[in-house]
């Protein structure tokens, strides 16, 4: 046994002595610094982990150069946004110095408006800050967001699409409007002549003197010799493009009808517009008059 090769090798290397597996974690524990872990990844958060393990000290000035970066952009911000970003210390939401330099970089990208937005939206939804693993990558992704048009996902603050409809259909409507027959409504008023009172105003000539003009005419009398009555007391606007219309009933009379046909009677009320016509003959008319005043 002494003569063979594994007896000699045996001698030669002597085997090293057997070493726990607990007493190596010990040994790693003390020769390498334990750098604690936060849920957060603000450098503050990082920085204030744990009050009885020190990192590093390259680590800890990486902290805090990156804590001075933040501070330096959020100066670069407007006043009110600093001022809602203490404001959210104040009130508990996030500590001081706890967003981080790219958070507070893409809320700086942001416009004043879409600021504005970002943080109504945090104040809106407060819980969701408070609880956020990372409140510098929540800031993050509503900025991202703000950017992108879709930060009101949920509808806060948005605009309504049904509220006209549903404040149309709210609002008491007019109940429609019956006319009498226009034999019905001569036989009960007769043909005798009514008072009519027509506004004026919008007619250059005439506006200028006076607002209401009064008509003595008969119920039989058309819409446009109502308005041939205007011309001959001196309007300015031409008969065709004269407009009278029933401000009660919101409706233009039309020329061929007479006054019996609308039930006017002594005491209503008529107003003259003008009738305004588009397309491109209206556009060259337009052109040619502001080429010749520049002139």
């Amino acid at each position: 046994l002494k003569s063979s090769s594994s007896f000699r090798s045996a001698l030669a290397c002597p085997r090293s002595p057997r070493i726990s597996t607990g007493h190596l974690q010990t040994q790693a524990m003390t020769a390498v610094p334990v750098i604690a872990r936060s849920r957060s990844r603000s450098p503050c958060s990082m920085a204030l982990a744990g009050a009885d393990v020190v990192p590093p000290a390259s680590i800890a000035d990486t902290l805090l150069d990156r804590m001075q970066l933040a501070k330096d952009i959020e100066a670069l911000l407007p006043q009110p946004t600093r001022e809602r970003i203490h404001r959210l210390v104040k009130e508990g939401c996030i500590r001081e110095n706890e967003f981080d330099a790219q958070a507070l970089a893409a809320l700086r990208d942001l416009g004043y408006e879409l600021q504005e937005q970002v943080f109504q939206h945090i104040e809106c939804e407060r819980i969701f800050l408070v609880n956020s693993r990372s409140k510098s990558g929540y800031l993050f992704s509503l900025c991202e967001k703000a950017r992108q048009g879709a930060l009101d996902v949920r509808g806060l603050g948005a605009v309504d699409p049904w509220r006209p409809m549903l404040l149309s259909l709210a609002t008491p409507r007019r109940p429609p409007l019956v006319l009498v027959s226009e034999n019905q409504w001569l036989e009960q008023h007769g043909d005798a002549p009514v008072e009519l009172l027509v506004d004026v105003g919008a007619d250059m000539a005439l506006g200028s003197h006076t607002v209401e003009l009064r008509l003595s005419l008969g119920l039989h009398r058309t819409v446009a010799e109502v308005k041939a009555r205007l011309a001959t007391i001196g309007a300015s606007t031409p008969r065709k493009l004269m407009r009278l219309v029933e401000p009660v009933a919101n409706m233009y009379l039309r020329d061929d009808r007479s006054l019996a046909y609308y039930n006017l009677r002594t005491g209503s009320v008529l107003m003259l517009t003008l009738r305004s016509r588009a397309g491109a003959a209206v556009r060259r008319k337009r052109l040619a008059a502001e080429m010749a005043s520049g002139d």
